[in-house]
């Protein structure tokens, strides 16, 4: 704000709305952006400073898990016939690859057998909601998204060291519109609006689903969904608050005012374990 517009609107109430309405504007920007930080990959290029959202934790996806070969490790170039992708990302200094630090697992990785904890205790799930696995017709999305979906909630609940499923999947909004296409028909609960049974079909533009909740959220990349289970991560602050605000403070170089609005944290993650991705990979 230039010391013009300040005097122009000199007067308590004047200035009071004046800064008030300038700061709710910046927070509300600001929360809007926040929103594409949760699934940021800090190691792609130009993400040096950003939050370490979610894709850091999966990489860049190239291969999947052979589903010809019941032998957890082998992996190939991303093929169709695949219904999981391989993760290759180091977080927290630790790769994510399924048997990097070791254990085994007997059967294909993780919808075949079963193994140690050791052997995925760092390794999230990426659903390859395009996989011929799921034996539709067309094997799209819209053919395929119960399945995908039910199958990132089943297996990122996979063995002993598990605590607890996955209770909420964000997609992107037009996933989530051809889900609704595919579920709706299912519906056939007739109940009052706003009523707790709502959980049995759509509840304030969203689903239930295996237990979790399905529903959209601005700033998912275009294409993609994601599996969280919301105790097993944190947004860390420095600040008492998740964004703050400074100023105004008078600048004499171009005789403005200026405010800031920052968040000052990080995304943790404790295991990526307990999370998946839905992907269409091949």
């Amino acid at each position: 704000m230039t010391k013009r517009e300040k005097l122009m609107n000199r007067g308590p109430q004047a200035m009071i709305e004046l800064w008030t309405t300038l700061v709710k504007d910046m927070l509300d920007d600001l929360h809007d952006r926040f929103s594409e930080e949760l699934y940021n990959d800090i190691n792609a290029a130009g993400n040096a400073g950003r939050i370490s959202g979610f894709n850091s934790m999966i990489g860049t996806i190239t291969q999947t898990y052979d589903s010809t070969n019941n032998n957890a490790t082998v992996a190939r170039t991303a093929n169709a016939a695949d219904p999981t992708g391989v993760p290759v990302a180091t977080y927290g200094g630790i790769s994510t690859v399924p048997g990097a630090a070791g254990g085994t697992w007997a059967g294909r990785w993780p919808d075949t057998g079963k193994g140690d904890a050791l052997f995925d205790y760092f390794s999230p799930l990426i659903v390859n909601y395009t996989s011929t696995y799921y034996d539709n017709s067309s094997n799209t999305w819209g053919n395929n998204c119960v399945e995908a979906t039910r199958y990132g909630i089943t297996f990122s609940n996979r063995n002993i060291a598990s605590e607890g499923q996955v209770d909420l999947v964000l997609l992107h909004s037009n996933l989530f519109r051809q889900y609704k296409s595919k579920v709706d028909p299912k519906e056939r609960v007739v109940i009052n609006q706003g009523s707790s049974e709502r959980k049995y079909g759509i509840a304030n533009d969203s689903f239930w689903q295996d237990g979790a909740e399905v529903t959209h959220e601005f700033g998912i990349p275009s294409n993609e969904g994601y599996g969280f289970n919301m105790d097993k991560f944190e947004i860390k602050s420095m600040q008492d608050k998740l964004f703050a605000s400074e100023g105004p403070v008078f600048n004499p170089t171009d005789r403005s005012y200026r405010v800031a609005t920052d968040f000052l944290g990080q995304l943790k993650f404790p295991s990526p374990r307990n999370f998946f991705k839905l992907a269409a990979i091949a």
